[in-house]
């Protein structure tokens, strides 16, 4: 499954935690104290509907296997990595046309996108060590990322993000010092900070908001956030809870930390800062929900897909979100189950 255990087991680990369709019937019913206040909270909270855009398997020359990051480009593209295909996927973002795909030399292996910077793509290579920079699908440069000694041996899990000034790295496993960095023009370290609780609790995509860095979680609703400028100074790393966030997995969580369930279970495949929200996936049985909270966590908005089509092997595993000029915003999803696909929603508002 695994060439040299990195790549894919980053999807590995996200998927053994227990999703809503995957667990026993008869689930706990406490809440964390934070949880039941999150649920009064959604409670009183309308919900808005998506409207469905496009969707895409890619064509039949170019046919999406394992979709698995999504990115949206500042020229209105879309940007999906594939990582069985070792590519990246590009459409145009408003209307799905197929624009390209590209692949390199044996080198990108497993992409994951680690962010937009101008006319530039960066594409992490978790197996590789390294990150490239692309302009209009041409490798630009390739900087590499910490290996070796400052990664886990085992069981590691590994994510980067990039704003327009430096890239960042995350390193999480068991029985290791899990910690966020920045690199420098040349991949080395430069700052660092320490991610002190369990392993599980810190696995999860990177993302940066303006001057904060968010070390999301897949398994509790909340974000791990330190300042980009303060990391040099290795601040501490604070948390922002998702106040408003209800799940009907939420006491199979308290559960899990309790010690009476044996996996967490999976609240969140993904979440996206736009201006002023954060989008956060909510993962549900068979259709999208998002929610969207505010730059102190409070949640603002419930948006549901229209008229869904109840599948239970729906299985989202990144999302992107851009602003249109009209004001709305778009909503890029990619999935595996049960097909591969990437799909957009849009939220007018």
């Amino acid at each position: 499954m695994l060439r040299h255990g990195l790549g894919f087991l980053v999807l590995a680990l996200l998927l053994s935690g227990c999703l809503p369709s995957s667990c026993q019937r008869e689930q706990p019913r406490e809440l964390f104290p934070a949880d039941s206040l999150s649920r009064s909270i959604a409670e009183q909270i309308p919900a808005d509907s998506l409207a469905i855009g496009w969707q895409s398997e890619g064509t039949e020359a170019h046919p999406l296997a394992r979709p698995r990051t999504v990115a949206f480009g500042n020229d209105g593209e879309l940007f999906v990595s594939d990582v069985e295909r070792n590519s990246i996927f590009v459409f145009d973002g408003s209307a799905g046309t197929f624009i390209d795909e590209i692949s390199h030399d044996e080198a990108f292996a497993f992409p994951y996108i680690t962010g937009v910077r101008g006319d530039t793509l960066l594409v992490f290579n978790p197996d590789t060590h390294h990150i490239d920079f692309l302009v209009n699908g041409e490798l630009t440069r390739r900087i590499s990322t910490p290996s070796e000694d400052e990664i886990p041996r085992r069981r590691g899990l590994l994510y980067t993000a990039a704003d327009d000034d430096h890239v960042y790295f995350k390193a999480v496993g068991e029985n290791f010092d899990s910690y966020l960095a920045r690199l420098s023009d040349t991949g080395e370290i430069n700052a660092r900070v320490s991610l002190d609780q369990a392993h599980w609790r810190h696995a999860g995509f990177l993302r940066t908001w303006d001057d904060r860095l968010l070390s999301l979680s897949f398994y509790r609703p909340v974000a791990d956030v330190v300042s980009t400028d303060a990391m040099e100074n290795q601040s501490k790393v604070d948390t922002l809870a998702f106040r408003g966030f209800d799940s009907p997995m939420l006491p199979r969580s308290r559960a899990f930390v309790q010690g009476d369930a044996s996996q967490p279970p999976f609240l969140s495949a993904s979440a996206v800062p736009v201006d002023d929200y954060l989008f956060v996936m909510n993962m549900r049985i068979g259709w999208l929900h998002v929610d969207v909270f505010d730059r102190e966590g409070e949640l603002q908005h419930r948006l549901l897909q229209r008229r869904p089509q109840i599948d239970r092997e729906f299985s989202p595993v990144d999302m992107a979100v851009v602003r249109t000029d009209d004001g709305d915003y778009r909503i890029a999803i990619v999935q595996t189950s049960p097909q591969p696909l990437v799909r957009t929603f849009l939220w007018q508002r």
